[in-house]
């Protein structure tokens, strides 16, 4: 299925596609997302050189994706925290620059799976699901509309297979052989335990904190800032000002300012501007050319997202977790 997929499949395409580089100091353009870049500074240097692989316009100040090596592997360096920025990106475009496909499990957790591999595993689960149902239709079942209860659909199987711990959990530094598909640097899952009481008081603060937010929401308190961000983001575009820079509420102070809003149950208005800005910045999603000034329940829905987002670092800082959540 993905045999053909990806554009650059080993160092040497990679090396011969960066070759034809106009200017190669600034880059090689790569698919509608990525750039990449030649650099001598880097592990195996003297077997020659290692390529960059960056986000074209990354969302943070963190655009670095993953060192290609003379030795034919590939590692990922961009940070565990930061994948949900583009996630979409990575699940539904990487595999066609790069033979890795990007599984998404859950919130900030992704796992990592070679195109050999799941090219082997698709054809094993059509092939039984196949077998399985041909085998009951001939018992007299009508599988017309795939109703009954014994029907087996490949692609949720494959798909369930795909999100299992048969494959790697993301993690930065996690390296690839290209020929093989093989993980180099194998972990196991990361896993946490929860402290029951402390989550119980984060659920309890947090369901308070947002309530606050949305009693403000339905009182026009952030009318006057979605207006602003909008007024300034139209001012920056007929400037052409394209790579402001922005704020980044995972940034770990940020972090500790948000959770000391919450428990002491506070909402200045930075912290609302704050949340108007980084959804603006962030959500703005198909109004991007055309910044839509969004209602009381556009905020709140945008809002939800964000704790969505910063939900383990936040939870991290009321101690919800015994240990480091972060590999």
């Amino acid at each position: 299925m993905y045999e053909t997929y990806s554009e650059l499949n080993s160092y040497q395409e990679v090396a011969d596609y960066f070759a034809r580089a106009r200017h190669p100091e600034r880059g090689k353009p790569f698919r509608n997302w990525g750039i990449i870049y030649k650099s001598s500074n880097a592990k195996y240097s003297e077997s020659g050189a290692t390529y960059i692989v960056k986000f074209r316009w990354a969302y943070t100040n963190k655009d670095h994706i993953c060192n290609i090596y003379p030795n034919n592997t590939i590692e990922f360096v961009y940070p565990k925290d930061y994948i949900s920025y583009h996630g979409t990106t990575l699940v539904g475009s990487f595999t066609r620059g790069l033979p890795l496909m990007f599984v998404r499990v859950k919130t900030g957790k992704y796992r990592l799976v070679h195109t050999k591999f799941a090219d082997k595993q698709h054809a094993k689960v059509e092939a039984e699901c196949d077998a399985h149902n041909k085998k009951l239709n001939h018992q007299g079942e009508d599988f017309t509309k795939h109703t009954h209860p014994d029907y087996r659909y490949s692609w949720g199987e494959y798909y369930k297979w795909l999100r299992s711990k048969a494959n790697q959990e993301y993690f930065e530094g996690i390296t690839f052989d290209l020929a093989t598909g093989e993980c180099v640097n194998p972990r196991d899952d990361l896993e946490v335990e929860i402290n029951k009481d402390n989550r119980k008081e984060w659920l309890r603060i947090v369901k308070r904190f947002k309530k606050g937010l949305r009693v403000r929401a339905k009182s026009q308190v952030f009318t006057s800032l979605v207006d602003n961000a909008v007024k300034l983001r139209k001012e920056y575009r007929q400037k052409g000002i394209y790579n402001r820079e922005k704020i980044d509420l995972t940034d770990p102070n940020n972090i500790d300012w948000i959770a000391n809003c919450m428990k002491e149950d506070k909402y200045p208005v930075e912290l609302l501007r704050a949340l108007v800005d980084y959804m603006y910045d962030y959500y703005q999603g198909y109004y991007y050319w055309q910044f839509k000034t969004y209602d009381h329940k556009e905020v709140m829905d945008n809002i939800n997202k964000i704790f969505d987002k910063l939900s383990i670092p936040l939870r991290e800082k009321f101690n919800v977790f015994i240990g480091d959540v972060r590999p």
